[in-house]
């Protein structure tokens, strides 16, 4: 049977190995994700990394296609007359004493040479790039965006923006054309949500239906962006990009207290229309924009810029409060945050190029580790510092002190010393309390070992401390202590006085963790551990304990301008920092950059319509979405450059379209007409304080925590002052997001968040049936409309207006009256708070047409 089971094994992995290279495919792709990643690991230390034995380079097609000095080593389509193929199969290589290739591993390549599709020797000479960067020629986001001749329509009468003639050219090709305009109703409460995530108001909503100003809309528009609720609104999205929260989601999900200081920073750079490009280098490198250290108090502005990096703290942190910070945990980390910011910034996806090259992008594995090396100084995993207080470990941790010089240092004694007091609690804990109690016993007992333990070496052992015993001694006493069977339980039998001690030991642990939460004003920022970083290597197939070649820093290839390449910044002994990501910054923001400016305008589109011009606005690679309307992304992109890199311009370009301003109707990736859609969590949240007058406008500061209910939800404490902010200050802790937030899909962060999902699912009715929050805010609103007075059909009209914008419908008002007709000056407030608790529950207050 045995024989069987293993005969079976063998062969479901040669076929699964069939299966993994499919015949017919190109040499060159399967080499590179299906062969190489099995020569690097046990082949390139002597065929390519450091030296070439035998002249054989198998760090590419070509170079295994070469061969080495005693001729080919590979027959394309004939894997039993290949040297690699019986060199490998007969132990010859990898060395005796190098680990050995599989057999499943040989049948992946057998059938890579038997089936693949190679190229001639004059195919593979005239290749200047390999076969992934060859992706690049095809590939039209990787091309720089030029600016294309607005294009002629029929129609010119409907265009507004430059935006609708290529909307309507598109039209035109397919015989249709703009839907009629929005009424003036809708389109207010459509911007306002839009803009600033509030409905407006009645006096509002009447004073533009009733202007004649053929520009009043443009006015709308201009007044919504000077908002500071504009920022509120945007800085959220933007939050999404980052995978911004304030917690470290790993070990405990613990929270960084006054992270919160990002989120302001993004908010404060919406509103004043901070140039991207500037928004991008402050976030990538601010700390390299000010000499910091050297100040003995940070400014304003070196405040704002080392604040801006959170964007690089934005992603989970492992290494954050672990009794044992695992080094995989360091590389992860490192990982994460370099692909967050290449899909925020650039929108591409990296993961998948930790272990091998890009299956579809024309990225190699070579290039992704360049750019860790890039991030490297900051994320050094051989200079690592905890991510945030580690309560475990005695040493600095990543935060910068809002103090001055004097004050900084003295927070770096602190944290060194809340360690220390750390280790030495979770010693006693684990080992000094009952070992102490231990060794009595066994003192106490020595006359009753058996002959064969050494009762000299134990007693020796006893007259010092655990710690300062010799290996030898330690496992001396605690033979003696498993012959007496001492375990923990039995311990306290024998010593009730340990029950106390322990306990005394646990209260003051808590004591630590909560001084240790307690550190002062502080900013969450990243920066270069030292000027002097390790340096990176490939890791084969992404893993931690493989590091393979050393790396240089580098950008992706087939993004560079060949007239003027990136260069990583030459080392300075005299800087204390590297500049590498200030020199990437400033490469990511270059005007011409393929992706940049694309990447950014998409977004806004996405925001604005539900959807981008390019779906898929992470992923601008070969398996993303294709642009629906090609000629205005990079008309907007270029247009995005020219402006100064104005987020607002944009806005203004597409607000004040047509194709924004048409009536709504079924999505059509033509843009016939402005697709239906839900408000997001925290946009229905805050219309709710809104129109039953709860909101408290207070912007900034202290986010306002949440806790965990009786039924297992997470709510805001119904006595916290603060509980009526919007809900971008609510705390973000991952695992304790408000579920009202959760239910109609705000994400927990476990990464960035690029596009929120829109669902629609039986627990959203149910809580706004019963949800507490709900409840409160129609017994609010009841009494907003109840003391603004008048009849009960104004009335009506009022919470209408306020609720959609608009006055009741003939069928609205009739039922309507005909309930409030039923009631009485002792059931007035309920039946008015049936009312409004069913206008906030219906679907037009939480849709947008």
């Amino acid at each position: 049977m045995k024989t069987l089971r293993a005969i079976s094994m063998i062969a479901a992995a040669f076929f699964a190995a069939r299966a993994a290279v499919a015949a017919g495919r190109p040499a060159g792709e399967v080499y590179g994700h299906q062969v190489l990643p099995i020569l690097q690991e046990k082949c390139l230390k002597c065929h390519g990394e450091e030296k070439t034995k035998g002249g054989l380079d198998l760090t590419t097609l070509a170079g295994a296609l070469k061969g080495g000095k005693e001729g080919e080593v590979i027959v394309p389509g004939r894997s039993r007359d290949s040297v690699l193929f019986q060199q490998i199969r007969d132990k010859e290589m990898p060395p005796k004493d190098a680990e050995k290739i599989t057999y499943e591993e040989l049948q992946i390549i057998a059938q890579w040479i038997d089936s693949s599709e190679f190229p001639d020797a004059a195919t593979l000479k005239a290749q200047a790039t390999s076969a992934v960067h060859d992706r690049a020629k095809k590939l039209w986001s990787f091309q720089p965006p030029v600016r294309p001749a607005l294009p002629e329509v029929k129609d010119s009468a409907r265009v507004r923006s430059p935006v609708d003639r290529f909307v309507l050219a598109k039209l035109d090709a397919n015989q249709l054309s703009f839907s009629p305009d929005a009424d003036r109703r809708t389109l207010i409460r459509r911007v306002y949500f839009n803009l600033i995530g509030l409905p407006p108001k009645p006096e509002e909503i009447e004073a533009f239906v009733s202007s004649k100003d053929p520009q009043a809309f443009e006015k709308v528009v201009d007044h919504l962006l000077a908002s500071p609720h504009y920022g509120e609104r945007w800085g959220r999205h933007w939050l999404d990009v980052a995978g911004w929260a304030e917690s470290s989601l790993l070990i405990g999900d613990a929270v960084r207290p006054g992270f919160w200081r990002y989120r302001d920073w993004v908010i404060r750079a919406f509103n004043d229309d901070k140039p991207y490009d500037q928004f991008v280098r402050e976030q990538l490198a601010g700390d390299e924009l000010t000499h910091w250290r050297d100040a003995d108090r940070f400014d304003d502005d070196t405040i704002a810029k080392l604040t801006a990096t959170g964007f690089l703290r934005c992603p989970p942190d492992g290494t954050d409060n672990q009794p044992i910070t695992q080094e995989e945990k360091r590389f992860a980390t490192q990982q994460t945050a370099v692909e967050v910011a290449t899909k925020a910034l650039l929108g591409l996806t990296m993961n998948c190029v930790r272990c091998h090259d890009h299956k579809y992008d024309p990225i190699t594995q070579r290039e992704y580790y360049q750019m860790i090396a890039i991030f490297q100084p900051a994320y050094d995993p051989e200079k690592w510092i905890p991510g945030m207080v580690n309560q475990f470990s005695a040493g600095p941790v990543r935060a910068i002190p809002l103090a001055d010089r004097a004050g900084r240092e003295a927070f770096a004694r602190h944290i060194e010393d809340l360690g220390r007091r750390n280790m030495e609690l979770s010693y006693q804990k684990e080992n000094g309390i009952p070992n102490k109690y231990r060794d009595r016993y066994v003192g106490e007992h020595l006359d009753e070992l058996p002959a064969n333990l050494d009762r000299a070496l134990i007693e020796k052992a006893l007259t010092r401390e655990e710690r300062q015993r010799t290996k030898e001694e330690k496992a001396a006493v605690y033979a003696a202590a498993k012959h007496f069977n001492l375990g923990p339980e039995r311990l306290k039998k024998i010593f009730p006085d340990i029950i106390p001690e322990q306990k005394e030991n646990q209260r003051q642990q808590k004591a630590l963790a909560v001084e240790g939460q307690n550190v002062g004003e502080v900013i969450w920022a990243l920066w270069d551990v030292s000027a002097d970083p390790t340096p990176a290597r490939l890791l084969i197939r992404g893993e931690f304990k493989k590091p393979a070649q050393e790396v240089p820093p580098g950008i992706l290839q087939t993004l560079d301008r060949s007239d003027a390449p990136w260069q990583p910044p030459t080392a300075d002994a005299t800087r204390q920092t590297t500049g590498r990501r200030l020199a990437f910054a400033e490469w990511i923001t270059r005007p011409d950059h393929p992706l940049t400016a694309r990447v950014m305008v998409n977004r806004i589109w996405q925001y604005h319509f539900g959807t981008g011009l390019v779906a898929t606005p992470d992923d601008f690679g070969t398996r993303g979405a294709k642009p629906s309307h090609p000629e205005l992304l990079d008309w907007l992109a270029r247009e995005f450059v020219e402006s100064g890199w104005s987020i607002k311009h944009i806005h203004r370009l597409i607000l004040n379209s047509t194709t924004y301003q048409q009536m709504s109707g079924d999505p059509s990736a033509l843009l016939a007409s402005f697709p239906r859609r839900r408000l997001e969590a925290e946009a229905i949240r805050d219309a709710m304080l809104d129109v039953s007058g709860l909101l408290d406008r207070k912007m900034f500061g202290i986010s306002i925590a949440t806790e965990a209910c009786d039924d297992g939800s997470f709510d805001v404490p119904a006595d916290d002052g603060g509980r009526y902010r919007r809900s971008v200050y609510l705390s973000t802790r991952r695992s304790q997001l408000p579920t009202f937030l959760t239910l109609f899909d705000a994400p927990s962060m476990d990464t960035n968040w690029p596009k929120r999902n829109d669902s629609a699912i039986a627990p959203q009715a149910l809580a706004l049936m019963n949800h507490p929050f709900v409840l409160e805010c129609a017994d609010a609103f009841a009494a907003r409309i109840l003391a603004d007075g008048g009849t009960n059909a104004e009335r009506l009209q009022r919470a209408y207006l306020l609720a959609y914008g608009r006055a009741p419908r003939a069928d609205e008002h009739t039922l309507f009256a005909e309930l409030l007709t039923k009631t009485s000056p002792d059931t007035e407030r309920a039946t008015w708070r049936t009312i409004t608790h069913a206008l906030l529950a219906a679907s037009e207050f939480l849709y947008v047409d």
